[in-house]
């Protein structure tokens, strides 16, 4: 076998995490041939496998052969961390941390990730000593952080970013200064007077409860908190958030719907390229999440819609089988929930374009749009979808007669946190406790909320500029819970005019 072939199957091995066998090999290949890439993966298998004095050895020996690689410099520090930060023995892990660090730079490719680790890795061994913490936890740029989420085993683990606010939330409270931090925190943001008042209480509602009646903490709701208004100062302060406006951007269903929902969310989503928060909670799912069409694959499968609802709590009474055995029935023609590269549709008239999440045909002919949502059992459209949920139908199904859609279901998933019984202590996980599927079908009320919608929505984009009553947009539970809260400034209430494109103000010296 050439030396090219067993690199090929060492890589192979190594990429699929088995470093034993990987390890042999390169070790042989070393012995024929001294290649700084095979000495580079002998180090890397030789850490991972945890022969850590070995390791440590061979690259003093590397070192004389090839002083310049870069990577293996890299690969040094990665050792350093694992043998001194990691290993619980070590009482002197904050000065190492600190020796670590000054070799890194925590925006750098190259070490930028060693960094990180490192940082998280000291503050985790602090929880007797929160002020440290808090030192350690500001030599980061939580903006820099991850938002993926760690597998292993099957089992997910929390992001870097949330990690990073765990860990400070843990911090402030053990100092007893969450509550003036979070003020403070949002003084800065303008918030004041009456407004100040009403948002606090609800922020503090969201991590507070009691138990014995002993007020208690929740760590995740807290941690949530800090990292919202964290990623708000931070864009106030770079005020770098990616811009996407065009004046002359065709009108989207998402349009309606967000201006529907509220005109200062239209004037963000048109204004900035906005992520979806979704990634904080996805740890929390034990797995993946379950969606409709996953449930639809399982029911093909094995012919058992209970199977397919066996992870949920749901009550499987007859309604409910009749209502999902419609649906499943029924020819998947579109799915854009689960799908990376999602297809836009584009209206009969082209003035509108749209991607719903499903289009399904029913064996009878009929053919049907559906919006799939996840939304928290306490939710406040608990019992009633919001119009701006709804006027997603009204659109499709006016302006889409190239489809021929007949009826409109939007299936929002409802879920709590429940306690993971073969789990960490504490650990929860989020179940799917009930279902809402609503039918939305067309009107004459519910075309003229669509026209007087897309009259305001075209007259907003041509003038870009919105008269509001900012006290009554100001809503301390729809604004806390809206994906663009980190852009706006109309949430404090101070302010009657919208333009566009949105502009994100400074913070407010406090």
């Amino acid at each position: 076998m050439t030396q090219s072939e067993s690199k090929k199957i060492a890589k192979k091995l190594k990429d699929e995490k088995k470093y034993v066998e990987a390890l042999e090999i390169y070790e042989r290949l070393w012995t024929e041939v001294k290649d700084a890439w095979t000495g580079y993966f002998i180090a890397v298998c030789l850490r991972q496998t945890d022969q850590l004095d070995e390791c440590r050895e061979f690259h003093l020996k590397f070192n004389l052969l090839f002083p310049n690689m870069l990577p293996m410099k890299t690969e040094l520090l990665w050792l350093d961390y694992k043998q001194l930060i990691k290993n619980y023995k070590n009482q002197n892990f904050e000065e190492d941390g600190e020796k670590i660090l000054a070799q890194c730079d925590q925006y750098s490719s190259d070490t930028g990730r060693v960094y990180i680790k490192t940082v998280l890795g000291v503050v985790m061994r602090l929880d007797d000593k929160p002020n440290q913490k808090l030192k350690w936890l500001d030599k980061l740029d939580q903006s820099i952080l991850d938002n993926n989420v760690f597998r292993f085993n099957d089992i997910s683990y929390p992001a870097d970013r949330k990690r990073y606010f765990i860990q400070y939330a843990y911090a402030l409270i053990s100092l007893g200064s969450y509550n003036g931090y979070i003020a403070d925190q949002m003084s800065r943001l303008g918030f004041s007077g009456e407004k100040h008042t009403a948002f606090y209480k609800v922020i503090s509602k969201s991590f507070n409860f009691e138990y014995d009646g002993i007020p208690k903490i929740y760590i995740k709701p807290l941690a949530l908190v800090l990292k919202n208004l964290s990623e708000e100062i931070n864009l106030r302060k770079k005020r770098n958030a990616e811009i996407i406006y065009s004046r002359n951007k065709r009108l989207s269903v998402s349009d309606l719907s967000h201006f529907k929902y509220c005109p200062v969310s239209y004037a963000i989503n048109r204004t900035f390229r906005v992520y979806s928060p979704e990634s904080w909670q996805k740890d929390e799912w034990k797995r993946e999440k379950i969606y409709l069409v996953d449930r639809y694959k399982i029911f093909h499968k094995s012919k058992d819609i209970k199977l397919a609802f066996n992870d949920t709590n749901i009550e499987m009474n007859q309604d409910t089988l009749d209502k999902f055995n419609a649906i499943f029935e029924s020819k998947i023609e579109l799915n854009n929930a689960t799908t990376k590269e999602v297809k836009i549709m584009e209206g009969s008239d082209k003035n509108i374009s749209g991607a719903p999440d499903y289009i399904f045909l029913h064996p009878k002919g009929a053919r049907f749009v559906v919006t799939e949502k996840f939304s928290r059992y306490q939710s406040t459209d608990f019992k009633n979808p919001f119009e701006s949920d709804l006027i997603k139908h009204y659109s499709f199904i006016e302006h889409f007669n190239n489809y021929k859609l007949s009826f409109g279901l939007f299936l929002t998933w409802y879920y709590t946190h429940q306690i993971v019984e073969d789990g960490k202590d504490d650990e929860k996980k989020i179940v799917i406790i009930d279902y809402r599927l609503t039918k939305v079908s067309l009107d004459q009320k519910s075309r003229n909320l669509l026209q007087t919608t897309m009259n305001d929505v075209d007259k907003f984009s041509k003038t870009q500029f919105l008269e509001v009553n900012g006290q009554q947009l100001s809503q301390p539970i729809k604004c806390l819970n809206c994906s663009v809260i980190s852009y706006c400034h109309h949430k404090t209430g101070r302010y009657n005019e919208v333009s566009l494109p949105y502009e994100i103000l400074p913070l407010q010296d406090i």
